[in-house]
């Protein structure tokens, strides 16, 4: 097999060196509550990382860097297990005893932008919490989008290897030139965040915690600031820049490309917003009236808790353990769907479950009409036969997994609720969940083993399991076949 290792020592290179000046911003606030061992164990990963990234760097930066597909999942696997273990690091060397698997647990919740933890928030020092937090924050876009976006001589190996770490199945170039696209989504992410940023603290809230829930909201992946769930002590003013910012971050992030060049028109036709409000929006009625007809929550509560689910934030608006059947089905579902393409969010998307339904319809009228002609229609654009086919493989596929991940959890001998949710809110990146995991998204309850299987889950959903599952297939490893 032919695999570049010039493109994969660039990569893993820029990767160390930004993992290395992204800790500074944790050591400063270690720092800054005088959390001294925190300081020592993340500046010695955060020197060696630097050290080794500047020494790959010099030996591959005149080196020829153009790639293939199999070269771009595979090096986004690899850069991506080394940054997980990486940032494990911290954690582990800190001193306060931390298991290295709990350890691992915490640096994949934290990449994967899953709301999930088996250290509470309250048990880490200061800095270790912000760390998670600035980990949430760049695993939202992705460590490898921002590495295209400051290194444009990427060229089209910079595409394959972004493709490879984009949450959805399309990436809309909003550019000539792809680290423009690349340059784009990080501006509005950073936007966002700062904008989030500011409303928390007109809020009320100091400004650590206004923060760790900006980082942690744009990137959708919800933080419980104590273990006792993140709202406990939050007002509704709150409550509701959280819920907006959280779908904010949940929609395509090609809106907000649309809205800066005045395309307000391609907003309005932008199929897959209006069904992601809709269904957020029916969920809402639904759950809302089983709730108020139970006395046990409100119209805002059911706004709150859908859009948490749907976004795959995971942020415990209220206490939703005790809510009606109906209620718990529609979030379960909720969790599965996720929010759109391109954007932080986790679940199966809501574009493909579009072509998914489409492909349905498509389905029953052959049967009705065995030689008439329906194409598969998305934005008015008929969807070629090998992306229905890549779509349709991807849902098939990420079922097998949520079983497969589910009997495995399953030795663990907890409640079915709590196992078969455990499973897709890791999968999904959501972390809350059912049963054990409810109100909360403690998932110490769980042995070592299956943590280890949890983080694999975490990683695999942000990832969108190609780059993990294709490494397991003949035809990737066959030079004639990849390209």
């Amino acid at each position: 097999m032919n695999f570049n290792f010039n493109l994969f020592k660039n990569v893993t290179s820029i990767m160390l060196i930004l993992l290395s000046l992204i800790m500074i911003p944790s050591i400063l606030v270690s720092l800054y509550f005088g959390e001294l061992q925190t300081v020592k164990s993340m500046t010695i990963i955060a020197f060696l990382c630097f050290i080794v990234g500047i020494i790959l760097f010099y030996k591959s930066r005149r080196k020829s860097i153009r790639s293939t597909t199999r070269d771009g999942y595979l090096i986004t696997f690899i850069t991506w297990l080394i940054l997980v273990l990486l940032s494990a690091m911290p954690f582990y060397l800190s001193g306060n005893g931390f298991k290295l698997i709990d350890c691992i647990f915490e640096s994949s919740a934290g990449w994967s932008t899953t709301g999930a933890f088996v250290i509470a928030a309250d048990s880490l020092p200061k800095g270790l919490l912000f760390w998670k937090a600035v980990c949430n924050w760049f695993g939202g876009i992705g460590i490898i989008m921002l590495i295209v976006s400051i290194t444009p001589y990427f060229s089209v190996s910079g595409q394959k290897l972004s493709t490879a770490e984009a949450p959805g199945p399309n990436l809309e170039k909003m550019s000539a030139k792809f680290h423009g696209t690349a340059r784009y989504l990080y501006s509005f992410y950073i936007v966002l965040t700062l904008t989030e940023l500011c409303l928390l603290k007109l809020g009320g809230l100091t400004f650590f915690d206004a923060t760790i829930n900006s980082l942690s909201c744009v990137s959708t992946s919800g933080i419980h600031l104590n273990s006792g769930g993140i709202t406990s002590n939050l007002t509704t003013y709150i409550k509701v820049i959280i819920t907006l910012f959280s779908f904010l971050c949940a929609i395509n992030f090609a809106i907000y490309f649309y809205t800066l060049r005045k395309r307000f028109k391609d907003i309005f036709l932008d199929l897959e917003l209006r069904v992601f409000i809709f269904i957020i929006l029916i969920s809402t009625l639904i759950i809302g009236l089983a709730i108020t007809y139970t006395s046990q929550g409100n119209l805002f509560d059911a706004l709150s808790m859908s859009v948490s689910f749907f976004t795959t934030s995971g942020f415990a608006f209220t206490e939703y353990s005790m809510w009606p059947t109906v209620s718990k089905i529609i979030l379960i579902s909720a969790m599965f769907i996720g929010g759109c393409a391109v954007s932080t969010s986790g679940g199966i998307k809501v574009s493909r479950i579009i072509v998914f339904y489409k492909l349905i319809l498509r389905g029953i009228y052959k049967r009705i009409h065995p030689r008439g002609i329906k194409p598969v229609l998305f934005f008015k654009k008929t969807i070629s036969v090998n992306n229905v086919f890549t779509i349709t493989v991807y849902v098939l596929l990420y079922f097998l997994i949520f079983i497969v991940g589910s009997l495995l959890l399953s030795l663990d001998n907890l409640s079915i609720e709590t196992t078969l949710s455990g499973a897709i809110g890791a999968m999904s990146n959501v972390g809350l969940s059912f049963g054990k995991l409810a109100n909360v998204a403690d998932y110490s309850i769980f042995s070592l083993p299956a943590r280890l299987l949890l983080s694999m889950l975490m990683i695999g959903g942000r990832l969108e399991f190609y780059a993990i599952v294709l490494l397991f297939t003949r035809p990737f490893w066959n030079t004639n076949t990849s390209k």
